[in-house]
C-alpha cells in the first residue's frame, strides 16, 4: 500500500501481518545453492544428486532457483553422506587402474574374475566402483618379492608411490616399528607384506573415527 510517512512523503508499505506471513513461509525452505554451500560441495553435483534420488522440489516464482522442504534437505545430506562413506572405502576403475599401473580395459577384468571387489554402490556418474582393501590386497600381491626370500615384502620404493607418503614418512613409520622392515633385502629397503597391510586397515579405521559425526 501507499500511504504518507511522518513527513507527509508518500511510501510504499506492507503489512506486517503479510510480512510474518512471508518470513515464516521462508523459515520453512532451504535454497539449493545455500545448502550447496553448507555441504560444501559445487551446486551441480548436488543438483546431480537431486535428480539421482528423483526429487523435483519448488521453484521460486521469480528467480527460478530451486527450494527444498526440510525432509528434501535432509535426504540431500543423506545421500552426500553415503557417497562420501562410498569414495572413502571405494574408488572408481580410473583411479585403480592409475595406482596399480594396469590399462584401463585390465581393472574390469581383474573385478570380474574376483581379483578385485566390485562394490554394489555407485554415485551420480553411475560408474563401478572397486573397494579400496582389494585393491591394496591386490598391489601387495603384484609387488612382493618373488626370489628365495621366504618373507612376502613389498619395495620402499612402491610404498612411496602407492600411500602417497615422502621417503622420509615411510623411514620413519620403519623406525617406529609400525612398518617392518623385510630381512636379507637385496639392493634397497623393502618393507613386510604383513605389516604394510596391518597399517593400511588402521590408517582407513583412524580416518573413519576422525571424521566428525553430524
Amino acid at each position: 500500500m501507499i500511504a504518507p510517512d511522518d513527513h507527509g512523503v508518500p511510501r510504499r508499505f506492507s503489512r506486517l501481518s503479510d510480512v510474518l506471513a512471508y518470513r515464516k513461509q521462508l523459515g520453512n525452505v532451504i535454497r539449493l545453492p545455500d545448502l550447496a554451500g553448507e555441504l560444501g560441495v559445487r551446486y551441480d553435483e548436488l543438483y546431480r544428486s537431486m535428480r539421482h534420488l528423483g526429487r523435483r522440489p519448488a521453484q521460486h516464482a521469480t528467480s527460478n532457483e530451486f527450494t527444498l522442504t526440510r525432509q528434501e534437505a535432509d535426504a540431500l545430506r543423506g545421500e552426500r553422506d553415503r557417497v562420501r562413506a562410498l569414495h572413502r572405502r571405494s574408488a572408481k576403475l580410473a583411479e585403480v587402474a592409475r595406482q596399480l599401473k594396469l590399462s584401463f580395459t585390465t581393472v574390469p577384468l581383474m573385478a570380474i574374475n574376483g581379483d578385485l571387489d566390485l562394490d554394489p554402490e555407485t554415485d551420480t556418474s553411475g560408474a563401478k566402483f572397486v573397494t579400496r582393501t582389494s585393491v591394496e590386497r591386490c598391489w601387495i600381491l603384484r609387488s612382493k618379492r618373488r626370489g628365495c626370500t621366504p618373507t612376502a615384502a613389498v619395495p620402499f620404493g612402491e610404498v612411496v608411490r602407492f600411500t602417497g607418503l615422502g621417503p622420509r614418512a615411510v623411514v620413519d613409520l620403519i623406525r617406529a616399528g609400525v612398518l617392518e622392515e623385510a630381512p636379507g633385502h637385496r639392493g634397497g629397503c623393502e618393507v613386510t607384506a604383513s605389516s604394510l597391510t596391518a597399517w593400511l586397515a588402521e590408517s582407513r579405521a583412524g580416518h573413519d573415527m576422525a571424521r566428525p559425526k553430524r
